[in-house]
């Protein structure tokens, strides 16, 4: 894929996230959703195993694989 340079003004975290969301026409709801399940943290006493399975079972979700 081709790379698009995009021009990015000051503002809050969600302001910039949502500018490039909008400049590069993305899905606004899958991206979030995206961005929210690779924030999430371990969780005490998971196994790191079963955290990157999680992680991959909610992602696959969102991206209906």
């Amino acid at each position: 894929k081709e790379e698009e340079e995009i021009e990015i003004k000051q503002g809050s975290i969600e302001e910039i996230e949502n500018s490039i969301i909008k400049d590069l026409k993305l899905d606004k709801e899958v991206v979030t959703k995206l961005m929210r399940f690779l924030d999430v943290e371990k969780e005490e006493g998971e196994k790191i195993l079963d955290f990157e399975n999680r992680i991959i079972k909610d992602i696959k979700e969102v991206i209906k694989l």
